[in-house]
């Protein structure tokens, strides 16, 4: 059980490790750790596969005290289905979580999830609203992008919407969803 809950996020110094795909699973995080790493994230988790008891997914939460603070970063396009995945890891422990706007994997996206959100102000800020509720805490980030395309750029927008929603943090990773990750 994560051991986080008297550790306001908002008073933690750098560095922060980013959450990424395929890498940063309890032994990463544990040695970049021990190389200053104050606070790190999970890897991008399906709020759907936690609900459905996916075996893989469950994996992505494994934590021990040394791995404190640490951020579950969710994904997902459903209000309910986000609400009720933190509402439950909430119960388990868990403190701090974050919704992934940025992701821009094909098969994130045509499921409305990931990236796709930036194209849904309003859907993104009613996940964020949902995360929000189903803690009662502004422990909730979000993981951004500029926006889905060159030709609109909506990471103002999409950054005081959720600003004004209560997240107590936003993240921008400073490229285009339709550029991938080149």
């Amino acid at each position: 059980m994560p051991e986080n809950r008297d550790t306001n996020i908002s008073s933690i110094d750098p560095p922060w490790l980013a959450p990424m795909a395929g890498y940063t699973d309890l032994p990463f995080r544990l040695l970049c750790r021990e190389c200053g790493c104050s606070t790190a994230y999970t890897e991008m988790i399906s709020a759907k596969g936690l609900l459905y008891s996916n075996k893989s997914t469950q994996k992505y939460l494994n934590t021990c005290s040394r791995d404190a603070p640490l951020v579950v970063q969710l994904f997902g396009a459903e209000p309910h289905f986000l609400y009720e995945a933190t509402k439950m890891l909430h119960k388990q422990g868990f403190e701090y979580f974050d919704l992934n706007a940025g992701c821009a994997v094909k098969k994130v996206v045509k499921t409305g999830s990931g990236a796709a959100l930036l194209k849904n102000p309003p859907n993104l800020q009613d996940c964020l609203q949902a995360m929000l509720d189903a803690t009662g805490e502004k422990n909730i980030g979000v993981k951004i992008r500029s926006g889905w395309a060159l030709s609109r750029p909506n990471y103002l927008e999409v950054g005081k919407k959720a600003q004004d929603t209560g997240v107590g943090w936003v993240t921008l990773h400073p490229r285009f969803a339709s550029k991938g990750y080149s």
